[in-house]
């Protein structure tokens, strides 16, 4: 494998057991897996309000930004849960 076949399949996400040996296994399983988190995150928020729902995807997005520690986002989560 070349360094430049690494960079592509880093940049544009392709399997390298599909691209290699033809198998998709693989990606069936990530796929399947995949679907069940984002099932399972639905199936959490489905009783929240949809500020509540938002508060939660904002201190999530602050966290992966690097724009806010963890203990400061779910803080404002915690002042949206307190109010509604």
């Amino acid at each position: 494998m070349t360094d430049e076949l690494l960079q592509w399949h880093q940049t544009n996400g392709a399997s390298l057991d599909w691209i290699c040996i033809g198998s998709v296994s693989p990606m069936m399983v990530a796929y399947r897996d995949n679907e069940f988190r984002k099932q399972s995150v639905r199936e959490t928020i489905a009783p929240l309000s949809d500020t509540q729902a938002e508060a939660i995807y904002f201190a999530a997005r602050l966290i992966r930004d690097g724009k806010a520690t963890a203990e400061v986002a779910l803080g404002i989560v915690e002042r949206v849960f307190d109010e509604a």
